[in-house]
């Protein structure tokens, strides 16, 4: 049947997005949409596809996940359920914005089914449908599997979303052999088992947790991958930490960070806080001012962000809402009643060097004695927000004040969109950083360019460094996944970072890697397609000259070589994952790697060491050992060694060593879905 991509549904929705982001921007969300649901099952079967939506960091992944639902209702799905996190704010935040696009659909989170006339929901499913919102949360998990064991499901076919799936969901009992799947992951994979027809979409923006999964029936392990391009307008963790980090970056000292997270002193004086954060607190005042004397829109919501995120800890977020609220008296009285402010040289000196630093981005930055009447006129519509898990904290974010100065810690980690965020005082500090963590703690990410005149990142330098080296794990991780698939995706990891928490990446994950050196322990010697491998092998190699020589050839020439040769035991060799390694490196850097080649060695069996049979136990002649040591480490190296096979069956075979590049970058990879 073909696909409605008109429906009522879709095209109010659409009306609406291009009023908000604009009609091309629009187009690309439904486009996007439309991708995904091609993939889809037919609403008659009773098939269930598991697929992925690979965002970007506040790139608009909930406007596809409503657009999908949109576009699933014009095509005769009937239940949508939209998992989130197992933050409220994240889960109203989703609701409220499922109702606004799905005009004339019921829309309920979980909690509010309870208070439904159950017919009017049996009459809701077989017409309109419904749109579940679900926090993955035991207790919510399982309203919504008893909401579902009293339907008849049996021709309701379903999509279903799962909002930040590598945060919740995954089963962290996986490495535990014998262990029953985690909770939550046992109750998402029951909601999964009771719906016939189902279309269920992970959606994340890090998806290293999920690309390192088991291929495995019934698992999550996504059987296709939608990649989302950064639309106009868009910045990314690339504007701020390599395009344009001298505009953007300001540096804070590690040792200011540690004593904010670590101070418990009552005793707060404007003069005692910290240089960075004061910095950063007059960068966002200045900033907002500037855009208010400029806004060229009335109607334009001047409702602007400040965000600090140093702490998980409800005591520190503490001490810096007093801090920031210390601040903002001081202002006001510096401005309102200059001869009465003790502080007032103080303020200005800060509030002034901001100004200059914010000219360099700023070509038409108002007078500074009219910044200053913009932030004294405005300061008052203030609010200084905490959101953590205390019973104090805002329970969500709603911005409707200019001044917006938002503190916490966890809770700022993922999917929270904070609208006009323009300053950011960042320094969560780990032992041991993970990519999928720190990239959901760039909340500074989104369509805002319209802001990045005055936009500022105050962090520690260390910090602003593992930022960049993600934005190069980003990069490589989208490129083999564009234009490799996801069939035994590579991911490439440094030893500064590990790509997700340890206890959802399965035993089966193995690693090159870098500058690490590997060849099959017993190649295939008695194969009867043997003869015909070697020849093909020596018609390749026969042409080229310099035996014993380190050669330059294409990266093409060399992966025809490796995927050809068989073995029995691969001791470490995995020919797909360096054919794929050597396809990233070949897009990325160059078409050549160094080859060595070298004919009619004898090399014999050995046996292994723990005795479980026979290998070979080394490959490289003493020779073709000191040859390879004047080699560049930083290129990719294959020897190929033609063995007479006269210890073994007669036959003449090729054995293939390879050394991966000196570089940062360490090849990870699922042995389970080579």
């Amino acid at each position: 049947m073909a696909l409605i991509k008109d429906g009522e549904r879709v095209t109010n929705f659409l009306a609406f997005l291009g009023e908000e982001i604009g009609e091309a921007a629009a187009n690309n969300v439904l486009q996007t949409a439309v991708n995904i649901f091609e993939k889809a099952p037919d609403i008659h079967s009773d098939e269930k596809v598991l697929g992925l939506l690979y965002g970007l960091i506040q790139s608009g992944k909930t406007n596809i996940i409503n657009m999908a639902v949109a576009l699933a209702a014009d095509n005769d799905f009937k239940l949508f359920i939209v998992f989130t996190d197992r933050n409220n704010s994240l889960q109203d935040q989703t609701f409220e914005r499922a109702d606004e696009a799905l005009s004339g659909m019921l829309v309920r989170e979980i909690d509010e089914l309870g208070t439904e006339d159950p017919e009017y929901i049996e009459t809701v499913l077989e017409t309109d449908g419904i749109v579940l919102i679900c926090k993955k949360d035991s207790a919510d998990l399982e309203k919504l599997i008893t909401f579902l064991e009293g339907q008849d499901l049996s021709d309701i076919p379903a999509l279903i979303a799962d909002d930040e799936a590598d945060a919740i969901g995954l089963d962290t009992h996986q490495r535990m052999e014998g262990e029953e799947p985690s909770p939550i992951n046992q109750q998402l994979t029951n909601v999964r088992n009771m719906v016939s027809t189902q279309l269920y979409l992970q959606v994340t923006a890090t998806p290293q947790s999920i690309i390192l999964q088991n291929r495995e029936e019934g698992g999550f392990y996504p059987e296709f991958i939608e990649v989302v391009e950064a639309g106009s307008g868009y910045t990314g963790i690339h504007t701020f930490f390599q395009e344009h980090a001298d505009r953007h970056l300001r540096s804070v000292e590690i040792e200011e960070i540690k004593e904010l997270a670590n101070k418990n002193s009552d005793d707060e004086d404007i003069t005692n806080i910290p240089v960075g954060l004061m910095e950063a607190l007059s960068s966002f005042v200045i900033g907002v001012a500037i855009q208010m004397l400029n806004a060229t829109e009335r109607r334009q919501e001047q409702k602007f962000s400040f965000l600090c995120h140093i702490s998980p800890y409800q005591t520190v977020h503490t001490r810096i809402k007093k801090l920031t609220k210390k601040f903002i008296a001081d202002l006001y009285k510096a401005l309102r009643k200059p001869q009465e402010s003790e502080k007032r040289d103080f303020i200005l000196s800060y509030l002034s060097s901001a100004y200059d630093d914010l000219k360099d981005t700023c070509p038409d930055i108002p007078l500074f004695p009219n910044v200053l009447k913009a932030i004294s006129d405005n300061i008052n519509s203030h609010e200084v927000i905490v959101l953590n898990a205390a019973p104090d904290s805002h329970s969500n974010i709603k911005l409707n004040k200019k001044f917006n100065f938002i503190i916490g810690g966890n809770k700022l980690g993922r999917g929270l969109t904070i609208p006009r965020l323009l300053v950011t005082y960042y320094g969560r500090v780990s032992t041991r950083p993970q990519v999928d963590t720190l990239m959901q703690h760039a909340r500074m990410c989104g369509y805002r360019s319209n802001d990045l005149n005055v936009t500022r990142v105050f962090i520690p330098d260390d910090i602003a460094d593992l930022f960049a080296e993600i934005c190069e794990h980003d990069t490589i991780q989208r490129d083999i996944i564009k234009n490799h698939g996801m069939e035994g995706t590579l991911y490439l990891n440094s030893e500064i970072l590990s790509p997700s928490r340890p206890n959802v990446i399965p035993k089966s994950v193995g690693a090159y890697k870098a500058g690490q050196s590997t060849f099959p322990k017993l190649p295939e010697y008695r194969e009867s397609e043997l003869e015909g491998v070697t020849e093909y092998i020596n018609s390749k190699i026969t042409p080229l000259e310099n035996e014993k020589e380190i050669l330059d050839v294409t990266i093409d020439f060399v992966s025809d070589i490796i995927e050809r040769i068989p073995f029995q035991t691969s001791g470490g060799w995995h020919p797909e994952v360096i054919v794929k390694y050597l396809s990233w490196y070949k897009h990325q850097y160059s078409d050549e790697v160094m080859l060595i080649y070298t004919l009619d060695r004898n090399i014999g069996p050995a046996q292994s060491r723990n005795n479980q049979g026979t290998v070979i136990g080394s490959v490289l002649a003493p020779d073709i050992q000191g040859l390879v040591r004047t080699a560049d480490v930083l290129k990719p190296l294959i020897v190929l060694i033609r063995n007479t096979g006269a210890k073994w069956d007669g036959v003449d075979f090729w054995i293939p060593w390879f050394r991966f590049p000196e570089n940062d970058k360490n090849v990870l990879f699922n042995l389970y879905n080579q």
